[in-house]
């Protein structure tokens, strides 16, 4: 169960991602969990080799000061890669993340991969919201 923010409406049944009172979208936050560790993410955040390094150890090398970054927008959570681009591309599910955000979904895993070979995966991450 849940409360809205904006209203305060509560009570709220978890499958529902909106306010029925007045429509404000769900906030959940982002969980992302790595073999090195996990982070909550509350507010919108840059990635790149410094902070990746919590969550993916020694595979954040292959990472740019700015790999990718992850925000809100109207109650989902997106990830778009780091412009310019980095030298190795982000990629969700295998797919590689291009110009436009990707939505993220509960179970999505988000990796590093290879320039030269996309099958290539360094740092996976798996998302969980809540």
């Amino acid at each position: 169960m849940w409360t809205c923010e904006s209203c305060g409406v509560s009570g709220l049944d978890d499958a529902v991602s909106r306010c029925p009172g007045c429509g404000q979208p769900r906030f959940r936050e982002l969980t992302l969990t790595g073999p090195a560790g996990s982070v909550v993410v509350r507010l919108d955040l840059a990635f790149g080799s410094h902070n990746l390094a919590e969550l993916v150890g020694e595979d954040s090398r292959y990472a740019e000061a700015e790999q990718f970054r992850v925000f809100r927008r109207d109650g989902e959570w997106f990830l778009a890669a780091a412009v310019p681009p980095p030298r190795n591309p982000v990629a969700v599910n295998g797919a590689a993340v291009g110009g436009e955000p990707v939505r993220l979904a509960n179970g999505d895993v988000v990796a590093i991969t290879s320039a030269k070979d996309p099958s290539v995966r360094k740092g996976e991450i798996t998302v969980g919201l809540g």
